[in-house]
This record gives structure tokens, sequence and C-alpha cells, in this order.
């Protein structure tokens, strides 16, 4: 029974690392893809804190045009979650691949139209946002951490009361073992925030560089995941 016990806790542990590293790297596509929003169109496309305030700010200065934008960001990104959260929800099988590869295929949408036709940035910004929205809930937890992959102020907020309740010296009411603790679950929300940066560094270096062609590797990214995603 103690070894039993013990194997338990070993598989918790590993399958939290596995779902740590497609965490990352998802949340690394997503800093990419904001960043290439921000730098293409001026909008956020995961990031909907940032529009809600620049859209609020429009709205109040009466400079409707401006706050369009914004709005069409948050409106499909709401409407991706929906339709992420359904599909996990509805527990189809391979749901969680079926999310990822119905990411791609909208971010896909967006580049073959940004290469074949003048593209109008409401259209771009609505695929994108559609995409991210999607995306989020394709890893929902890493062990008994809730987080989010296409967005982190929740992440930074989270690193700062773990570490607080870790300087106080408490476990988490949740702990799945000895090794789950405060101070590790601030690891994985910094990490996370970390690879969101990454990406939003790299979509800065490479946005009107690469001739349009700049969200296929993030395509690519997302269809290997899907390919690799086991359901829970």
């Amino acid at each position: 029974m103690p070894q039993k016990g013990v194997t338990a806790k070993t598989q918790v542990s590993g399958n939290a690392y596995h779902f740590n590293k497609t965490a990352i790297c998802l949340a690394t596509v997503a800093g990419y893809t904001d960043g290439y929003g921000l730098r293409q169109f001026n909008t956020f496309v995961s990031f909907m804190s940032g529009n809600t305030t620049s859209a609020g700010v429009y709205i109040g200065e009466r400079k409707f045009h401006s706050a369009l934008p914004k709005a069409v960001a948050i409106l499909f990104f709401l409407v991706g979650t929906f339709l992420g959260h359904w599909i996990i929800a509805g527990k189809y099988r391979h749901s969680h691949r079926v999310v990822l590869v119905t990411s791609a295929a909208f971010m896909a949408v967006f580049v073959i139209l940004n290469l074949r036709v003048a593209s109008i940035d409401e259209v771009g910004i609505a695929l994108l946002s559609v995409s991210m929205g999607i995306m989020n809930p394709a890893v929902g937890r890493i062990g008994a951490e809730s987080v989010n992959l296409t967005f982190v102020t929740g992440a930074l907020d989270k690193v700062g009361g773990h570490l607080g309740m870790a300087a106080h010296g408490t476990a988490p009411l949740d702990a799945q073992g000895s090794w789950d603790t405060h101070l590790r679950r601030a690891g994985v929300e910094g990490v996370l925030w970390l690879a969101f940066c990454a990406g939003a560094v790299f979509g800065g270096f490479v946005t009107k560089r690469a001739g349009g062609v700049e969200l296929i590797p993030a395509v690519g990214v997302l269809l290997f995941f899907a390919l690799l995603r086991r359901d829970d």
C-alpha cells in the first residue's frame, strides 16, 4: 500500500510536469500572437484588460472609431472562450486536440487572407482573438493550480499571492503532496509569465519582417501539440 501511494504521487507530479511543458509552449504562442496583433493592428488579441481600458478611454473621448478594434477583439475573444469551453465541456473524444486544431484553423485562415487579399483590420483582429480565446482552456490546470495561457495579469497576481503565503510557511489547502507548495506554484505561474513575455519579444522582433507569414510558426506549434495532447 505505501508503495502504491508513492507511485500515485510520482505520477501526479510527472503529469504536472508534462502539462507544464505544454502550457509553456502555448503561453509563448499566445505572447507571440499578442505581440503580432499589437504591432500589426495596435490592438491586443489576447490581453483583454488592455483592450477594455483603451476602449473605455476612447469611448469617453468620443473617439468611437478608435474604440471599434478594441471592442471587436473583446467580443471575439469572448466568442472564442465560449467555443473552447463548450468543446471541452462536451467531453467529446480528443476534445483538447479539437480545441487546439480549431484555434490553429482560425489563425491559418487569417494567414491565408492576409496573403491573398487586402486585409481589413477588424476581420484580422476577430480571427486572431477567436483563436486565442479558443486556445486558452486547452490547458486549464497544472497540477492543482488553475492557469491561463493567453493573459498574464492573473499569473502575476498569483505569483505575489503564493510568495506571500510561502513566506508564512503555509501549504496550499488543495496540495497534492509534500512537493506541491506555494513556492512551487509561484514558480509555475512565473514561468508562464516569462513564456508569454518571451513570445511577445519574439513577436515584436519578427512582425513586419517576414512578409506576412509571421504566424505560420504559431500555427505549426498549435498543430504539433494537438497531435501530442492527450485528454484527461
